[in-house]
């Protein structure tokens, strides 16, 4: 009985131990205890949006780059989320913050491709700067013969404020073909490169538009200036002085022998025919006076 008693005081001490003891202790060991995390969630910046500016330059190693931006109102805070569009078939290659000046100190950025409305984007957060930025490759380019022609279909798979698109063409090309028709001439740079700009678009979310650029890798022959025939010139000049100089001298002969015509003559000489007064008449009398010659109408 006493053994009896024993054992059930000791079943009993130990079933008031296992109460005792909190419930962690009766845990696997190794196995810890969950924590609350200490490291904030993050937090996402706003969505913002601006006017968007693409420049297409084709002739890079027989691709078309598109480099694509977008331009935050000076009122926006950073950070903010941006989404600019990626042209059809194009590839993004760098996407960032534009700084300014110094291109080396832009800032790349992570971003994401996204579909939007009828076309892709690209989204990426801007800190520091309020101008966003993608270089995208990939656009194949056509030709025939010296002739190099592209085709950008863009969509706007964003809202936008408007869009802008400008055109760089390389140096030493000729026939330029652009659609839509560029505003005015288009600027060029020390290297030689045009850029023409298009006119401004407010694209609806989802709209397309399709630029078409061609040009002739061969320079354009220079048009022969008009040339004068010196030579022939000369001659007929030479002709006409001539026939000037004999029309002169002509006529001053003929001033000059009717100008001694009327100095030789006088009314004392001689008419032909007539007898001089100074000269005797063999007819006469020896001795007739002036005064029978007076009467020079008598017959005898």
């Amino acid at each position: 009985m006493r053994s009896l008693r024993i054992t059930i005081l000791i079943v009993a001490a130990c079933l008031s131990v296992a109460v005792a003891l909190p419930a962690g202790a009766l845990a696997a060991p190794g196995a810890a205890a969950p924590t609350a995390s200490s490291k904030p969630a993050a937090v996402t910046a706003p969505l913002a949006s601006g006017p968007i500016d693409a420049q297409i330059w084709p002739g890079q190693d027989g691709k078309t780059v598109v480099i694509v931006d977008v331009t935050l109102d000076p009122k926006v805070k950073l950070p903010a989320r941006v989404r600019i569009p990626v042209p059809n078939g194009a590839v993004v290659q760098w996407a960032g913050e534009i700084l300014g000046g110094d291109a080396s100190k832009d800032q790349e950025r992570p971003f994401t491709l996204q579909s939007g409305h009828g076309g892709s984007y690209a989204e990426l957060t801007l800190s520091v700067s309020r101008r966003g930025q993608i270089e995208t490759n990939g656009i194949a380019m056509t030709a025939s013969g010296t002739k190099l022609s592209t085709l950008v279909d863009w969509t706007q798979s964003v809202p936008s404020t408007s869009t802008l698109f400008t055109v760089r063409i390389p140096a030493n090309v000729s026939a330029v073909t652009i659609a839509p028709q560029p505003v005015g001439a288009p600027d060029t740079n020390a290297a030689g490169e045009s850029l023409y700009v298009l006119p401004t678009q407010s694209l609806a979310t989802g709209a397309q538009s399709v630029i078409k650029v061609s040009y002739d890798t061969a320079p354009a022959t220079a048009t022969p200036a008009t040339t004068v025939n010196l030579t022939a010139v000369y001659i007929v000049l030479g002709v006409l002085l001539a026939g000037a100089v004999a029309v002169v001298v002509y006529l001053a002969s003929r001033q000059n022998a009717a100008g001694s015509g009327d100095e030789g003559y006088d009314d004392s000489d001689a008419e032909d025919g007539d007898v001089s007064e100074a000269e005797p008449d063999d007819d006469a009398a020896p001795n007739s006076t002036d005064e029978a010659d007076d009467d020079a109408f008598d017959i005898d």
